[in-house]
């Protein structure tokens, strides 16, 4: 079993940073702790105000002196070896075996901190769990007067279904989840074979939403190809870690248009589901 625990100061500071990422960030920690505990545990998430300083130390922190709120997600799993705690935010790197997970989780986690100005660091020792926690700069305002009073409301789906095709399971997971809360329906896959079965079984599908680089030797963008013969005019939104520039460094032209940055929050992914679902209804 698993017990979840929270701990936050009443006079909390607001943190300058998107919202939905903070979402996606912690439901990323949460299930990468849950995975960490096989037989249960305790996580805790723990929120704090911190007052940076800054350091030459070679070991410390790389942060900007200043205010932070300090995000902590701490488990009681196995924990890490140094080799591999440091290794932890690269891109792709994983311990999970072949087919459980590229290793983006946490790689999309560290860049959203460095993105919003602040900074990631990951504490762990074997048989001792693990702690990974974000600084996110002050906001230099009260939340409620840093936001304006109307935000324009995130636009939500009507029951679509959306076939995603995305091999790492924690990410796969992640994206499942923000669809469902915009109002979609989700039929996933791991990799183009799957999702050759899943449009098999006769799901109305209206919107692909696909990793980029695929395991199985068949890319996103080859198998969008691939659709426009077996299935014309279904339209596809990409994923990646890698900007749009380097991919079509790869041959893979023209995909800026549709593809969507990891780490994105629910509200990008609403507003590119909107945009399509829009340009297919003028399509036909």
């Amino acid at each position: 079993t698993f017990e979840i625990r929270t701990v936050t100061p009443d006079d909390l500071w607001g943190a300058l940073a998107d919202p939905g990422q903070v979402e996606n960030a912690v439901l990323n920690l949460a299930l990468n702790a849950r995975d960490a505990m096989p037989d249960g545990g305790v996580l805790t998430i723990e929120c704090a105000n911190a007052t940076m300083a800054g350091s030459a130390e070679p070991e410390a922190l790389a942060i900007e002196p200043g205010d932070y709120v300090v995000l902590s997600v701490r488990d009681q799993g196995h924990g890490m070896t140094e080799d591999v705690r440091q290794q932890a935010f690269e891109p792709f790197f994983t311990t999970k075996g072949v087919g459980e997970g590229s290793g983006l989780g946490l790689s999309m986690v560290y860049g959203f901190a460095q993105q919003s100005g602040g900074q990631a660091e990951i504490r762990s020792e074997p048989g001792r769990g693990s702690t990974v926690t974000l600084y996110l700069p002050r906001a230099d305002r009260p939340v409620e007067s840093a936001v304006p009073r109307r935000l324009p409301a995130t636009p939500q789906g009507r029951g679509e279904t959306v076939l995603l095709i995305e091999d790492d399971a924690q990410v796969r997971r992640s994206v499942e989840a923000m669809l469902k809360r915009l109002g979609y329906n989700v039929v996933s896959a791991e990799d183009a074979a799957a999702a050759r079965l899943r449009l098999a079984e006769g799901h109305d599908i209206r919107v692909v939403l696909s990793d980029v680089i695929l395991p199985g030797g068949i890319s996103g963008p080859r198998f969008a190809s691939e659709l426009g013969q077996s299935h014309p005019g279904l339209r596809v939104i990409f994923m990646s870690g890698y900007p749009a520039d380097a991919i079509e460094a790869e041959g893979i032209s023209d995909i800026g248009r549709m593809l969507l940055d990891k780490p994105f929050s629910k509200s990008e992914l609403a507003r590119k589901l909107t945009e399509t679902l829009a340009a297919e209804a003028l399509a036909s």
